[in-house]
């Protein structure tokens, strides 16, 4: 190597891809000279004919005249052969994380302080490297770019392009020991890659992490599937089908994604699903990695109707979990209140949610029940009685009955345009007209309101009138609803059942919170596996954004100061997160510091004790 020095043919490194991001901002300070820096250059030598280039680790400094000068530190060796082994990306990731901020440097980083101290908290990045250990030439391990996925999830969603800008923004390389340099798609699709093989095994440990370093006893869990659109064509994709969307938008391009939700809020359990999956056939394989990753199942399952069917029902009994959901109308509990039953017959439940206690206890709603035993036939024969809680809801009667009358009035409108409009050129004969009628009349107004069409001196005819029969038999009905559950009457009663029942919208909140603060879409991926982990990567964010959120209602049971209101309401994330949104990241001599915005200042405090 002395032969290279001779040689004099320096040149400024340029031309190794990723390392040259890295030396735009990089440079190592030598503390022993304060004019002095250390850099990469690389050396060219002839021999025998050929050409070699080394790369060496230069430093500059100044003599006793003050004139630059420069010395060889190290000899990394041939260019060719740290390309070849992989040295060279090391070198630059090295770098990367070895390149600190200057002192004085002031970035506003958000939420970003609070999430990953939940993160660490949680132990995210340990569960995804146990699950997924990084091996030869990686720059960060699985685990750090998933972390970085979550934050990003839960500060500020970005599609995977632009996940180095935000990150370099919010300063996640001291927050998070990811450099932003490193954050690129590729390494960004390599991890999905790598997540998708393992998503239960992560999911698993992190359940028991949350239930471990949380203190989350979930004696209650609440089911539930909602449907992800996506759009493009996804040809050949097992799991984006076609399908009926929970969000009453019709048929579309999706995947079904099922969440367990703890009493307290938290989302512990994730599952993904065909798009064209009936939620009720895949409840009972969906329990049993809920009871391997809960590891017990002494707890009471709540879940809609799609919980709901005989299969289900036997299978829970003989794991020995407790569940609650509402009956299908086609059970038919409705003709067995008819039958069994009467208004007069059901009893006050004493049960009053939050919001209504606000009001005078005249204006409070009021809910009636009485319970039916109904039997359910076992696989082995026999035969078990179950509770059946008919429940009669004034809020749900009003809101019936309102939003049927509106129904009929809307078609009694349309319809009367289409009585102005006969023989003309929309509605020249009869056929045109039941045609258009058959539209008017799905769904409710169908069954409430009788029309006839006829033909009088060629022209179409027609008249219409409210059924008063259907609607008087409709209203006995209405506001009636039924509970079904194998809790024993002493472990719960009916208004315990009720309450149950009510907090089925925690699970709600969370396909929320998913598609809204988390943004789940637009998923900018094609493949499977990378829709599966992308999936799962929102469902870690909403775990930790469910967990900021119990421990905030912990530390303020009075509230927090709703969002431009002057008033105070319940202590969720996204207030908190709107509270910490100038954060500032400051770079000081000792090491970088999070200040927190005066009103936030002892929630963070708080939170991060």
């Amino acid at each position: 190597m002395a032969a290279a020095r001779d040689s004099g043919t320096f040149r400024v490194l340029g031309r190794y891809g990723k390392l040259l991001v890295v030396l735009r901002v990089c440079s190592v300070r030598w503390r022993a000279y304060r004019c002095g820096k250390v850099f990469l250059k690389e050396t060219t030598v002839r021999s025998g004919g050929r050409r070699y280039t080394y790369v060496q680790l230069v430093e500059g400094y100044r003599d006793e005249r003050g004139r630059v000068r420069q010395r060889v530190v190290a000899n990394l060796g041939r260019k060719e052969k740290l390309k070849a082994s992989g040295e060279l990306d090391r070198l630059a990731a090295a770098f990367t994380r070895l390149d600190p901020p200057r002192v004085g440097t002031r970035r506003r980083c958000g939420a970003l302080a609070l999430v990953a101290h939940y993160l660490q908290r949680l132990g995210l990045c340990e569960a995804v490297d146990r699950a997924l250990p990084t091996h030869g030439r990686a720059q960060l391990s699985h685990g750090e770019v998933v972390c970085a996925l979550v934050a990003n999830r839960l500060c500020d969603p970005r599609p995977l392009y632009d996940m180095r800008g935000w990150a370099d923004e919010q300063g996640a390389h001291p927050l998070l020991g990811t450099p932003a340099a490193l954050l690129n798609d590729d390494r960004l699709g390599r991890a999905l890659d790598a997540l998708a093989g393992s998503v239960d095994e992560v999911k698993g440990a992190l359940c028991l992490r949350a239930l471990e370093r949380f203190g989350c006893e979930p004696r209650r869990l609440h089911w539930d599937f909602t449907s992800v659109a996506v759009y493009g064509a996804h040809r050949g994709s097992a799991l984006i089908r076609f399908g009926h969307s929970s969000d009453k938008r019709g048929h579309l391009r999706q995947a079904k994604l099922g969440q367990a939700v703890s009493e307290d809020g938290v989302a512990l359990y994730h599952r993904s699903e065909n798009g064209a999956r009936n939620e009720t056939a895949v409840v009972c394989r969906a329990l049993e990695d809920l009871k391997a990753a809960l590891g017990r199942s002494d707890f009471l399952l709540c879940g809609d109707t799609a919980l709901v069917s005989e299969a289900n029902l036997r299978a829970l009994i003989t794991d020995r979990i407790s569940f609650l959901a509402p009956l299908p109308a086609s059970w038919g509990y409705q003709q067995r209140y008819l039958d069994e039953l009467s208004p007069e017959r059901l009893a006050p439940i004493d049960y009053v949610s939050e919001r209504q206690r606000r009001l005078e206890p005249e204006r409070r709603p009021r809910d009636r029940g009485a319970e039916l035993a109904w039997p359910l036939r076992l696989e082995d024969g026999s035969e078990v009685a179950l509770r059946a809680l008919i429940v009669h809801s004034s809020e749900e009667q009003a809101a019936i009955r309102k939003s049927r009358a509106r129904s009929i009035e809307r078609a009694e409108q349309k319809l009367e345009r289409v009585q102005r409009g006969l023989g003309g050129r929309h509605y020249p004969d009869v056929k045109a007209v039941e045609r258009k009628l058959a539209q008017i009349l799905q769904g409710t107004p169908g069954r409430f309101i009788g029309t006839e069409t006829g033909e009088r001196d060629g022209k179409p005819t027609l008249s219409f009138q409210r059924d008063q029969d259907a609607i008087t038999a409709a209203e006995r009905l209405d506001g009636i609803y039924c509970l079904i559950t194998n809790l024993a009457a002493q472990d719960a009663d009916a208004a315990a059942l009720l309450a149950h029942f009510k907090e089925q919208e925690r699970v709600e909140r969370g396909h929320r919170t998913l598609k809204g603060p988390l943004r789940v879409r637009p998923l900018f991926v094609q493949n499977d596996d990378r829709i599966i982990a992308l999936l799962a990567v929102c469902c870690f964010a909403l775990m930790i954004y469910t967990l900021i959120e119990r421990d905030a209602r912990h530390h303020y049971p009075d509230g927090l100061p709703a969002l431009g209101e002057r008033r105070t309401g319940p202590a969720t994330a996204r207030t908190i997160f709107h509270m910490l949104e100038d954060t500032a990241l400051v770079h000081r001599s000792d090491g970088p510091t999070i200040e927190p915005p005066t009103p936030a200042r002892d929630l963070y405090q708080r939170l991060t004790a």
